[in-house]
Order: structure tokens, then C-alpha cells, then sequence
């Protein structure tokens, strides 16, 4: 069994080397701006529909994908379908993270009942898309559930790129999952047409 200093000194380093990726991201995206930064309100103020590509979800929804409907500087309100559903109209506050000083998360839900929060993990340099954190009926006390909540990975991406994601996308996603790194692709090129019957993605284990 490991001891309390070899488990503190894993977190450590596993700590480390999110921090130097971070800021290795900036470093590269200086080309761009003075500073990497994430902004939820950014990546989701678009024209463009937003899908998802993959998923950790024990549960996929293929052909999932989000529009927005309306978006301030404190919330936004948005359309989320998947194949073979009607759409749901939802409502996003957004978050402040103070330790890194950007709204990086937003609790979400019906308006109203904002149960899951939505976190962005990373955000592309370009904007086209997103690694996110969602945490399942983070805002509801469930009984005997010692705080645990599902946590589902997702990699988002605007249509305009759907079919040649950023490679930094790619790379964040698949280092953010967790263990076994199971992940189910739900989109293909028949989502695009609302008559077409879309199977089920597959569940792919990445290897390291």
C-alpha cells in the first residue's frame, strides 16, 4: 500500500505537469494574444452549431449538439438535442474562477433548475473548440451519495470544423480523461441530416 508522502508525491507531480502544460499553452498561443485564456462566454457566443465529438458518457447520445438562443455577460440561454429527441430549452449562469481570474464553468440546467455544472478544462486558440467537464447533479443533495457526483468528459467542436479538429483539442481531451481513457465518438457526417438514423458510436479505449 502506498504510503501518505508517495501518494502526495504523485498528486504533485501529476499537479506539475498540468500546470507547465497550461503554461506552455500560453506560451504558444502568444502569437495570437498576450495570454492564453479561457473564456466560457467566448467559445459559446457563436452563430454555429456547437457538437459534441466524443464522450465519456456511460450513457451517449448520438448527434448531440447545441445552438444558442441568447448570451450577456452573466448567462446565456440555449438549445441541446440529440437523435431521435426534441430539444430541450436550457439556461446557463456563468462562473468566475478567481484563482485563474476567467469564467471557465457555468451551472446549468432548465430555467430555473440549474442542477449540472459545465466546466471548460481547455479552450482552443482558434476558438473552434472545447475540452469539457460536466458534473452530473452537481447542484443537488443526493442522500447517502458522500458527494459523489458522474463526471463526463466531452470534446465539443463548431460546425465549421467538425470534420478537422484542432489537434490541440485532440491531445487535451485525450489527456483529460480519465483511466481506462474509454471514449464513444457521437457524431458522424449523417448528423447533419435530420433524416438519417444514426448508429450508435464506438466505444474506443485510447491507448497511451
Amino acid at each position: 500500500m502506498a504510503t501518505i508522502r508517495e501518494v502526495c508525491a504523485v498528486s504533485l507531480f501529476i499537479f506539475s505537469i498540468f500546470i507547465t502544460l497550461r503554461l506552455s499553452g500560453a506560451e504558444d498561443s502568444d502569437q495570437d494574444s498576450e495570454y492564453y485564456e479561457i473564456d466560457i462566454r467566448k467559445f459559446l457566443n457563436t452563430s454555429e452549431t456547437i457538437w459534441t465529438l466524443n464522450t465519456t458518457s456511460k450513457t451517449p447520445h448520438m448527434c448531440k449538439k447545441e445552438t444558442k438562443y441568447n448570451i450577456t455577460a452573466n448567462e446565456t440561454f440555449f438549445t441541446r438535442s440529440y437523435q431521435g429527441s426534441s430539444e430541450e430549452f436550457l439556461q446557463g449562469i456563468f462562473l468566475y474562477n478567481t484563482f485563474y481570474s476567467e469564467y471557465d464553468a457555468m451551472n446549468v440546467g432548465k430555467p430555473g433548475k440549474l442542477v449540472d455544472k459545465e466546466e471548460i478544462v481547455f479552450q482552443g486558440y482558434n476558438n473552434t473548440c472545447a475540452v469539457f467537464k460536466r458534473t452530473l447533479r452537481a447542484n443537488e443533495i443526493i442522500l447517502f451519495s458522500y458527494n459523489q457526483r458522474e463526471i463526463v468528459y466531452e470534446l465539443r467542436v463548431k460546425s465549421s470544423r467538425i470534420n478537422n479538429p484542432d489537434d490541440e483539442c485532440l491531445k487535451w481531451y485525450l489527456y483529460s480523461i480519465p483511466y481506462p481513457k474509454e471514449s464513444t465518438r457521437v457524431y458522424n457526417h449523417h448528423c447533419k441530416q435530420p433524416s438519417k438514423n444514426v448508429d450508435a458510436g464506438e466505444t474506443i479505449i485510447h491507448q497511451e
